[in-house]
């Protein structure tokens, strides 16, 4: 079993460096960094909509970094279906989105939950008026999400009737 997985590994690192890396190398380079770091995320960051110095922007970061490193790997998981960030800025393939939620508006930002897509790694957030607003809204919609971004969707039909299998 061992040599079937040296040999898949090989198709994607030479197998002949292994023994330079440490175990714990090994997997950073794998699997990347087990901890999410937030001043990563933050340099690989685009605004749309808004700017850094916004205060929901400030509200925003001040949130992740006070989250455990368990909820930044939900909140990971909600924004890009994935629990951990590569190692380097250069290894992003994308950057992360931070986009201004303009359906939801004035009065109605503080209803609003934040939405993400994970194919797009961006996080769609209304315009809170304050922070402990923004990380409660911000915690349920990562601890709630049930479906990844409308790859399913019921409508209230459908809930009435009940799913029916083909």
């Amino acid at each position: 079993m061992l040599n079937s997985f040296v040999e898949g590994l090989a198709n994607v690192i030479p197998y002949e460096i292994l023994p330079i890396f440490s175990g714990e190398e090994l997997r950073d380079v794998l699997c990347g960094n087990p901890e999410v770091e937030v001043d990563l995320l933050r340099r690989v960051v685009e605004y749309e909509g808004y700017e850094a110095s916004d205060p929901v922007v400030g509200y925003f970061w001040e949130t992740l970094r006070s989250m455990t490193d368990r909820e930044r790997k939900t909140f990971l998981q909600f924004v890009w279906a994935r629990s951990r960030l590569p190692m380097r800025e250069s290894d992003f393939e994308a950057p992360f989105k931070l986009q201004k939620d303009l359906v939801n508006v004035g009065e109605k930002a503080d209803l609003a939950l934040p939405s993400a897509s994970t194919c797009f790694f961006s996080l769609t957030l209304p315009e809170y008026s304050n922070a402990a607003l923004l990380r409660d809204k911000l915690l349920y919609a990562i601890n709630n999400v049930t479906t990844m971004e409308t790859d399913f969707q019921t409508n209230s039909a459908e809930i009435a009737e009940g799913y029916r299998a083909l």
